[in-house]
């Protein structure tokens, strides 16, 4: 690095600035002095050649002189005295500082709010968050997206209150979502804390809730064994790494969801606009030409005879049932529901192949099992073959309101 001369002339014992143009205000000897974007540190010598000014930085400066009044003098700055210069070392300490502190921020703003971040790094894990903020639930539906996409408590709720006021107002939760499997419910339910305001669990029992593979979430993670395995827990005490899939942007859009419309949704709600027309408190209209007679589903009770199963669905049965008693120890009732199938699906294994299991699961469950899978129902209440659309969602959450009303009046 070269030196920054500074020149001034000497007159009437005090220093003052080159006739150059552009000069500033002056500055005395141990001052800063600003010279565009970098601030130097003014010392003075005499005898200096003044031809070099031409080829140098010149900055003027008022620095008392010893000796005669028309001395020249060039003042310098030695670059290890500089001050502000952005120096490309100095320029990366700024770099590391200020990533440094933006990681701290992070790691404070996800280790304060760990239960939200959580919570979005999953779709199960944000239903119970969203489920956490509802101040009452008498209805919870579990299931795939069978289930998500065709239940509205909203619309649940206003049939039981046409069907049966009697009971009041009864609320309900759709906490069903995408890729459920029977693992993934049986960790979520000590997330749902068994609700004193609690009455009614509604499960999906389908082949892809069977079928579905674990949630990443619940897979178990072995001991660490190698050095490598021991950093890697380390790194994820912290908070921003072990909640790193929260910042994909698919998990990352369910923030909104949390932070503000959470207590207003009925948890059907999948895409932004219908989770902001909830929140503004608009009501999905009811259905219209409604035929009990369509929605009669096969009733499987907890009085039936045993059934022969394979030792994979004796696995099945044994696991759902368990389920069901988790809830009832605590005085929730619990229904498991298939879900209606188009005709266009064929060879589903709910309409005859998974009969037995139904019927074994009512009956080591202590339950009722409502099989809709059989029903032949409109084409136009389906959005696609085994999943319904805004007019069957109005269709089934009405049938489910019938058949709970019966339940919640035996209570």
């Amino acid at each position: 690095m070269g030196q920054a001369i500074l020149i001034a002339e000497w007159q009437n014992g005090r220093a003052v600035p080159s006739a150059s143009p552009g000069f500033q205000a002056v500055s005395n000897v141990g001052e800063k002095v600003e010279v565009g974007a970098h601030r130097l540190w003014v010392r003075s010598r005499r005898a200096a050649p003044a031809a070099q000014g031409s080829s140098l930085h010149k900055i003027p400066c008022d620095c008392p002189m010893p000796g005669g009044t028309s001395l020249k003098f060039i003042g310098f700055i030695e670059p290890t005295l500089l001050i502000g210069m952005k120096s490309p070392a100095r320029r990366l300490s700024y770099f590391i500082l200020g990533f440094l502190l933006s990681l701290g921020s992070l790691e404070l703003l996800v280790r304060r709010n760990s239960r939200l971040f959580e919570a979005a790094s999953h779709r199960a894990l944000a239903k119970a968050a969203m489920f956490e903020q509802h101040s009452s639930v008498n209805l919870l539906f579990l299931g795939t997206s069978r289930t998500q996409d065709g239940v509205s408590p909203d619309l649940v709720t206003r049939t039981l209150g046409e069907v049966a006021p009697e009971l009041g107002v009864v609320t309900g939760f759709n906490a069903a979502f995408t890729g459920s499997s029977l693992d993934a419910l049986t960790a979520l339910i000590p997330r749902f804390g068994f609700r004193a305001d609690l009455r009614v669990v509604v499960i999906e029992l389908a082949e892809p809730q069977i079928a579905n593979p674990l949630a990443s979430w619940v897979v178990s993670k072995p001991s660490p064994e190698t050095l490598e395995d021991r950093l890697a827990d380390s790194i994820c005490s912290i908070s921003f790494i072990r909640y790193r899939t929260a910042f994909l942007s698919d998990n990352l859009g369910r923030l909104p969801a949390l932070l503000f419309f959470a207590s207003s949704l009925g948890g059907w709600e999948a895409r932004g606009v219908d989770q902001i027309a909830a929140w503004l408190g608009r009501k999905e209209p009811s259905a219209v030409g409604f035929d009990p007679a369509l929605w009669t589903p096969e009733l499987f009770m907890p009085t039936g005879p045993q059934q022969t199963l394979s030792p994979t669905n004796d696995s099945v049965a044994t696991q759902l049932g368990t389920l069901a008693r988790q809830f009832q120890d605590y005085g929730i009732k619990v229904i498991f529901s298939v879900p209606p199938l188009s005709q266009g699906v064929q060879g589903a294994p709910e309409r005859n192949e998974l009969k037995p299991v139904f019927a074994e699961v009512a009956r080591r469950g202590r339950c009722e099992v409502w099989n809709f899978a059989p029903l032949s129902l409109p084409r136009s209440l389906f959005r696609d073959p085994s999943h319904l659309g805004k007019m069957g969602r109005a269709h089934y959450s009405r049938a489910l309101g019938v058949h709970l009303a019966r339940v919640l009046k035996s209570e």
